[in-house]
């Protein structure tokens, strides 16, 4: 652990932040044509002479902090720690070190911090919702061929019913056509098939899956509940949709939840450099805000119904995006929720709220009850 500096040390140092940053404060009010009266800008260049003098005590020191608090309201809401932290740089700037962010100022090393991570979380959001579809779409159209090829063996069974013995299907246009159909469909299930069990192993992270084997030999038919095949096509259609699920209700909000708050805080960041209030605090802010708005996401969807008036024109995953870009979402339904549960609670047996909030010991006046 460094040893502390001495008293008289760390006041000098406290001095020399003060004289800088009222220099800061001056040098910004001049470029930004606000206006700063004679007075305060001479007793603050005067200050800064004192002190490389070594003579900025008393009554001359007093004078300086006046005038630097009217400087700090003329300014205002731009700040001393904002100035810095926008315009001061750090490292050699080498470009070694701006590789590793030095010598940049510290709201370009947030803005580039901030940036990758939105980068990162729309490439892996991206990923995800691209697997989803691929997913979702091979198990809607395989269950499609699975009814189309059902329907058409049906149909085929009650044409050969209803055919003259000894007439074979192939001499009929019907029988040609539900035919052909059944043997497309079944094609293009087995081309499906593949695809979700390739689809599935993505999950699995190439896990070894178990191997089916027939138990018996005489097994003639894909269509065969003993066949390895079918029995493999079987475990794919039970797993897919809890997999899309998952995916969906859970992982997938987080994900539009993390791009909300990214989003936001990018915005917040242009608006504080342009107007050179960033603050080091205000990473630290941004920060928890992105944790906030990804656990909004996931979180937002438990406080409404999908057939709710509220959120009729908004699909779960825009929900999501805008809970994590706007976080007070979230709380206002929290609000409600917390609000209607303890009217309940106030109400139960039959009470008025006034009379409940009498039992509980309170005092209600004539004006204070409830509508």
């Amino acid at each position: 652990m460094s040893e502390s500096l001495p008293p008289a040390t760390m006041n000098v140092a406290m001095l020399a932040a003060d004289v800088e940053g009222a220099m800061l404060l001056l040098s910004y009010a001049c470029q930004s044509d606000i206006k700063v009266t004679p007075e305060t800008a001479t007793t603050v260049t005067r200050a800064r002479d004192l002190f490389a003098d070594g003579k900025l005590d008393g009554d001359s020191l007093a004078n300086f902090y006046l005038a630097m608090q009217k400087l700090a309201v003329s300014v205002a809401p731009v700040t001393v720690a904002g100035l810095r932290a926008t315009t001061a740089t750090e490292g050699s700037g080498t470009i070694l070190s701006r590789l590793f962010g030095g010598g940049q100022p510290k709201s370009s090393k947030a803005i580039g911090w901030y940036w990758r991570w939105t980068v990162f979380a729309l490439m892996i959001l991206v990923t995800v919702q691209i697997y989803w579809v691929i997913g979702s779409t091979a198990l809607t159209s395989l269950k499609q061929l699975n009814e189309e090829r059902n329907k058409a063996r049906y149909e085929l069974v009650d044409l050969r019913a209803k055919l003259p013995k000894g007439t074979a299907l192939e001499s009929t246009a019907e029988g040609i056509r539900l035919t052909e159909t059944i043997t497309n469909s079944r094609n293009r299930a087995d081309a499906y098939s593949h695809l979700l069990v390739t689809w599935n192993k993505v999950h699995r992270l190439g896990l070894p899956e178990r191997n089916y084997t027939s138990t018996t030999d005489t097994a003639e038919t894909f269509e065969s509940p003993t066949d390895p095949e079918a029995a493999r096509l079987d475990l794919v259609l039970t797993r897919t949709p809890f997999v899309l699920f998952a995916l969906q209700a859970y992982l997938l909000p987080l994900l539009y939840g993390l791009l909300g708050s990214c989003t936001y805080v990018l915005r917040m960041l242009s608006r504080d450099v342009r107007s050179f209030s960033y603050t080091p605090e205000s990473h630290i802010r941004y920060k928890i805000r992105m944790v906030l708005g990804t656990l909004s996401g996931l979180a937002i969807t438990w406080f409404f119904e999908p057939g709710s008036e509220t959120i009729k024109s908004l699909s779960p995953l825009a929900l999501a995006f805008l809970a994590g870009y706007s976080v007070e979402i979230l709380f206002a339904a929290m609000d409600r929720f917390v609000a209607a549960f303890t009217n309940a609670t106030a109400n139960s047996g039959g009470l008025p709220k006034s009379k409940a909030r009498n039992d509980s010991g309170g005092k209600t006046n004539a004006g204070d009850e409830g509508p």
